[in-house]
């Protein structure tokens, strides 16, 4: 007997653990897919973070401090994530947060050398 191989469901995990079908991302809202890629760069969850844009999050989102996914991702040292969102077509990264830093000030504050 042959066995088919299952088709693997992708999810995106929301802050709560839940998880989101790629059927349902779509519903989202903008304001929900920006903040769910926030965390997901905070976090360093690359894949999930990769559906996010796909499905429509802005490269660009900030929070209520002004960080975008850029300056989260340096600020918790992640270095991947931080290629694969300085490689982004459209990212800016002389964004300033309210305090007036960029992605870059967020490393080396944050002692991330490796990043900066």
């Amino acid at each position: 007997m042959i066995r088919k191989k299952k088709r693997k469901k992708f999810l995106v995990h929301d802050k709560t653990g839940k998880e989101i079908s790629n059927s349902n991302l779509s519903l989202l809202s903008q304001k929900r897919k920006n903040e769910l890629f926030l965390y997901h760069a905070r976090e360093g969850h690359k894949e999930d973070m990769q559906r996010l844009l796909a499905a429509g999050a802005s490269i660009n989102a900030q929070n209520t401090y002004g960080h975008t996914a850029l300056m989260e991702a340096a600020s918790g040292g992640h270095t991947k994530i931080v290629q694969i969102l300085s490689h982004c077509r459209g990212v800016d990264l002389k964004m300033q947060d309210i305090v007036g830093w960029t992605a870059l000030m967020c490393a080396v504050i944050c002692r991330r050398i490796v990043i900066a």
